[in-house]
């Protein structure tokens, strides 16, 4: 009986230390928009990324340009936007900051505007360098402004609902955390261990459950695979390795965490 709750504590704290690392590093990540902001501003610095980003600045100046410049603009669209990814390298920080304020008035339901005309005014510059025909410089001054509107709808609301939800779970890594250092207490019972040697199982528990986490962080951005095209398909790994990158951080911590546990415990029962 004493063996069989001794498993169902390991099995059940090894979960849990998983899925508590899971919840912080994306609560890191993604938990308030000043995460967001801090992630964003990683992720536009990949050259793939920016040259995705690049494109949506290219369709934000589509807007403002007569059509004949949209037919050439459209024709050399690959091109344009590899020249333009510099910009959004150079503006990571900027653009960064604006999906921090997206990202809470959304969760806020709240209007806001974002102007990002200077960013948007050096990409017309790269482009030019490509192209003469498309001008040097932004010809309205209102190019480059997002309005984000609140939205009373039910559908928007749900959505709103939802993501509020997903932050609510993610601030509830530390519970998971509380929880791991009861079962971890209570494998020390069962394991009639004391002083140091009673960290021996929660050692091996956070040193194989942190290596198992660090060589999915590793293999899941080589092996994931996305049903579109060949440019977005690059983008969206680039995304997964960047998250992948700030799970394996944590992880590498909670691993050294875990060998010194087991170190200390071995020590311990050596000198006694």
């Amino acid at each position: 009986m004493r063996l069989s709750g001794k498993i169902a504590l390991i099995v059940g704290s090894f979960l849990l230390v998983i899925l508590t690392l899971l919840l912080f590093s994306m609560n890191r990540m993604l938990g308030t928009p000043e995460n967001v902001q801090v992630t964003a501003t990683k992720m536009l610095k990949v050259p793939e990324i920016a040259v995705g980003v690049a494109g949506l600045l290219i369709d934000q100046l589509l807007i403002d340009v007569p059509p004949e410049l949209v037919v050439i603009i459209e024709g050399q669209r690959n091109t344009l936007a590899q020249a333009a990814s510099q910009t959004v390298i150079n503006s990571s920080v900027q653009l960064g900051a604006a999906a921090g304020t997206i990202s809470r008035a959304f969760i806020n339901n709240e209007s806001t505007t974002i102007n990002l005309y200077d960013v948007l005014n050096d990409a017309v510059a790269a482009l030019h360098l490509m192209n003469p025909v498309i001008p040097a410089e932004l010809g309205s001054p209102n190019a480059g402004t997002i309005n984000i509107s609140s939205d009373s709808s039910a559908d928007h609301i749900k959505q709103v609902a939802l993501v509020n939800n997903m932050k609510t779970l993610l601030n509830l890594w530390w519970i998971l955390f509380i929880l791991c250092l009861a079962l971890f207490f209570g494998i020390s019972r069962l394991d009639k261990r004391t002083k140091f040697g009673a960290l021996r199982w929660p050692g091996f528990i956070t040193t194989f459950a942190a290596a198992i986490v660090i060589a999915a962080g590793y293999v899941i951005p080589r092996v994931a695979s996305f049903n579109m095209e060949s440019n977005q398909q690059e983008i969206a790994n680039s995304v997964i390795k960047v998250l992948a990158s700030g799970l394996i951080s944590p992880a590498f911590m909670v691993l050294i965490i875990g060998i010194s546990l087991v170190t200390a415990s071995f020590v311990t029962e050596d000198k006694a």
